[in-house]
């Protein structure tokens, strides 16, 4: 799949792409589900409309059953800056069922000399965001999950994983000292390139001080040897509005420490859903 998806994002090998997807297949990307050959092959053609032809600078690839995890840092013809894809897939290693694609789109921008209103014109209408009735967060029934409950891994990958989950979910700040290294290599969504451990602390500060009411959801965990990847999604309040944030985090852990943490989520997208939401301005 690694091979296809990179053949098809840095050079339009549609041909290539469709012969692994199924008809039912949903492709779910800047808050926008797709189905339907026409609209699967339009999430090609409208990434190459905008990033053009691309080289891979790296890749980091988990796979875990049915689900695997891709991360691709990319590189168009014209910038060194490196744009964030992360795919997570449901698939059989034949054909792919469901990918749910977050692409940095604060980096696409910079990476392009695109203005952020240009990036959101050119990217589909996002569907509606529906808030249940049913708050899970004022109805608590048991402790919220952490990647260890979801997913089979080593106590010391366990411990770690866990641990940087308190820092996102709880913003138990004291822990991203304990967890990162000092060279650990960071990458934040809207990144020019590799960050220090800092620039976690700020990024989680600076979210629980915009919101209230702030409530992180996992809503599945992949698994290989040292790499956990993690799909969730952040809600909280913001002016009196209710928001969500998709996230996708790959981490890599050595000696119970997180040696690189990759976490995308795709601002521009969230801007032209959540209009009035100011949380990733400076």
């Amino acid at each position: 799949m690694l091979t296809t998806l990179v053949d098809a994002f840095t050079q339009g090998d549609i041909a290539g792409l469709k012969a692994k997807l199924l008809h039912s297949t949903c492709w779910n990307q800047h808050n926008h589900k797709a189905y339907g050959e026409d609209k699967l092959q339009a999430v090609v053609l409208d990434w190459l409309k905008l990033a053009g032809q691309c080289e891979v600078i790296s890749s980091v690839e988990i796979k875990d059953g049915q689900q695997q995890v891709i991360n691709l840092s990319l590189k168009t013809a014209n910038s060194e800056q490196p744009i964030s894809y992360t795919l997570w897939l449901e698939t059989n290693g034949e054909v792919i069922k469901r990918v749910d694609a977050i692409v940095d789109t604060a980096q696409l921008a910079i990476a392009t000399a695109q203005s952020p209103k240009a990036i959101a014109k050119a990217i589909p209408t996002p569907d509606a965001f529906v808030l249940l009735d049913y708050d899970q967060q004022d109805h608590l029934q048991d402790e919220l999950a952490t990647p260890s409950m979801l997913a089979d891994m080593p106590s010391a990958i366990a411990q770690a994983a866990d641990t940087w989950w308190s820092i996102w979910s709880n913003a138990q700040l004291s822990a991203v000292n304990a967890i990162y290294n000092d060279d650990t290599d960071v990458q934040l969504a809207g990144s020019t390139g590799s960050q220090s451990n800092s620039a976690v602390f700020e990024s989680v500060l600076g979210l629980n001080t915009k919101l209230t009411r702030v409530f992180a959801q996992i809503q599945q965990v992949a698994v290989a040897g040292e790499q956990v990847a993690v799909k969730w999604y952040l809600d909280g309040d913001e002016k009196g509005n209710r928001i969500r944030i998709p996230f996708i985090s790959l981490l890599t852990i050595k000696d119970g420490k997180i040696a690189q943490d990759i976490t995308t989520c795709d601002a521009i997208a969230h801007k032209k859903r959540f209009t009035k939401s100011d949380i990733f301005s400076e």
